[in-house]
């Protein structure tokens, strides 16, 4: 499994549109059949926010984040961002 990760601050008074443009993101991703997606913010300064989604392996993620639909909706995310996003894909690792 693999999950990728988009780490940003957004900008004052923004936070409804970052919930919208998450529900959005849903939406373009089912077709790259996700196994969950979350929205994160932290509790202590809830600009700071952080979108996921889990996949089931590494092509998919790519895929998913390599269309156009996809670049079009990050062109959005970033416009919503004071700071970030960043972006990066990890993989679950399963302890021996």
């Amino acid at each position: 499994m693999v999950i990728t990760l988009y780490a940003y601050r957004t900008r004052p008074g923004k936070a409804q549109a970052v919930g919208r443009l998450y529900r959005e993101w849903q939406q373009l991703l089912v077709k790259w059949e996700p196994v969950s997606t979350e929205l994160l913010a932290n509790p202590h300064d809830p600009a700071e926010m952080i979108m996921l989604a889990r996949f089931s392996d590494e092509d998919t993620a790519w895929r998913a984040a390599e269309s156009a639909r996809h670049c079009a909706w990050y062109a959005q995310l970033v416009s919503l961002a004071e700071s970030g996003p960043m972006v990066d894909h990890y993989q679950v690792v399963e302890p021996d």
